[in-house]
């Protein structure tokens, strides 16, 4: 009777769905999508951040760029429309989780406040 009890348990556990975790990328190199539904070039020089920010159109309707520097967990440095109806530009701050996620802290926000590099299962909600 125990073989058959183990037997059921053993098939219960194959059978159930598995999960796969992402792994962090060695670096914030790379590209990353926001909560503005945009797509972010982002490449690490040194201490220097850089990006290109574009709309989920392929940029026609905004494109952004951005450079600062990162001390520890936090960036700060200064991003501007470069196209688009928007000219907005401004310093900000953001902090580094790992590799894999970033959040807006202080100063003047664009249009996104999370920036992450979602598993296939999980996806970055729209900012209201």
């Amino acid at each position: 009777m125990r073989k058959s009890v183990a037997a059921v348990v053993l098939m219960s556990a194959l059978s159930a769905p598995a999960f796969a975790q992402c792994v962090a990328p060695p670096s914030l190199d790379g590209r990353w999508t926001a909560n503005d539904r945009g797509f972010y070039d982002v490449r690490v020089v040194g201490n220097d951040v850089f990006w290109l920010g574009e709309s989920g159109d392929g940029g026609r309707s905004w494109t952004q760029v951005f450079h600062g520097k990162r001390q520890g967990g936090m960036i700060t440095g200064m991003w501007a429309d470069v196209r688009g109806a928007s000219h907005n530009s401004g310093l900000m701050t953001l902090r580094v989780s790992g590799t894999a996620f970033m959040e807006f802290v202080s100063g003047v926000r664009g249009l996104g406040s999370r920036w992450g590099r979602p598993c296939g299962d999980t996806v970055l909600q729209p900012s209201r």
